[in-house]
């Protein structure tokens, strides 16, 4: 079996070149600029390195290939970062479920993180409507629950929405004047089901307007930016979600996909987002473009 330690030895392996190594591992959220050995991991495609050495995902398939990846995550921390503190922003949904189990931080000291993560990044364009208020509120509420025994499989963790998926505790706007304060009597039934998780839903996203577009460039809200170089598009039309989630403004978020809209953002703001098959989830209570083809993705 494979451990992290041996993966570790294989990124260093090849030859000196100078190049960053870049980790784009599921719950491996940084970039280290420095030379090891010129290696790279690619995401979940084959390990590889400058002496066209690969491996193949067929070498994970006996093993528990998510439990390897998040021991090699913490392992390539300890080796890269020394004992520097990881910021909860960094975390995955997967990490932060874990942590808030195990009592190693409370829903309240991540909703401060995430508070101070946004103003950090204001200047992204990437959020529509926030309330810190009621994220607080349910944050403390989610404590509540997990020291009683009984929080929920999301319980405490922020998502962020694209702003044409309703909610009745946030407008939904679908980012157009035309909408502009429009409050949903109810939530979408994806809401509904992330919030019955226990998830928080404390903001919606900057997109493009009505989702005609794959720029996030909108008129009305003002352009979402990419986190990677802010003079460039982050793609559309749920660019305010990929922005913010890319940004580690939030660790996870929704969009809409019809012809593109959740996976071109994810593709220009380097981060996972794909397109479930129409139907799989309700589509119901989302501002709409094409009842056969609309789909909402994370």
């Amino acid at each position: 079996m494979l451990e992290p330690e041996d993966l570790w030895a294989i990124l260093c392996s090849g030859p000196s070149t100078g190049q960053p190594a870049v980790y784009l591992l599921n719950s491996l959220r940084f970039t280290h600029r420095e030379n090891f050995g010129g290696c790279r991991l690619e995401t979940c495609t084959r390990l590889s390195t400058t002496s066209n050495f690969s491996l193949h995902l067929s070498v994970f398939v006996q093993i528990k290939l998510k439990a390897l990846i998040l021991q090699f995550r913490a392992y390539c921390i300890k080796n890269i970062m020394g004992e520097m503190a990881v910021s909860l922003n960094e975390l995955s949904v997967f990490e932060l479920c874990a942590g808030l189990a195990a009592k190693n931080f409370s829903a309240v000291e991540l909703a401060e993180s995430v508070t101070q993560q946004i103003q950090q990044n204001s200047d992204l364009g990437s959020i529509a409507t926030f309330d810190p208020a009621s994220y607080f509120k349910q944050a403390g509420e989610a404590d509540v629950r997990r020291k009683a025994g009984s929080s929920k499989s999301l319980d405490g963790i922020p998502l962020i929405l694209k702003d044409n998926i309703d909610t009745k505790d946030l407008p939904t706007t679908g980012g157009t004047g035309a909408l502009a304060g429009r409050s949903p009597s109810k939530d979408a039934p994806a809401v509904t089901a992330l919030k019955r998780a226990g998830a928080i839903i404390p903001a919606k996203a900057v997109m493009h307007e009505l989702a005609f577009g794959i720029t996030s460039n909108n008129y009305v809200t003002g352009p979402a930016r990419n986190p990677y170089d802010k003079s460039k598009i982050p793609g559309g039309s749920s660019g305010g979600t990929g922005s913010a989630v890319s940004s580690r403004q939030f660790p996870a978020g929704l969009g809409t996909d019809t012809g593109g809209s959740v996976r071109i953002p994810s593709a220009l703001c380097g981060i996972f987002g794909f397109r479930p098959t129409v139907g799989r989830y309700p589509g119901y209570g989302v501002i709409p473009i094409s009842k056969t083809r609309d789909t909402i993705g994370p």
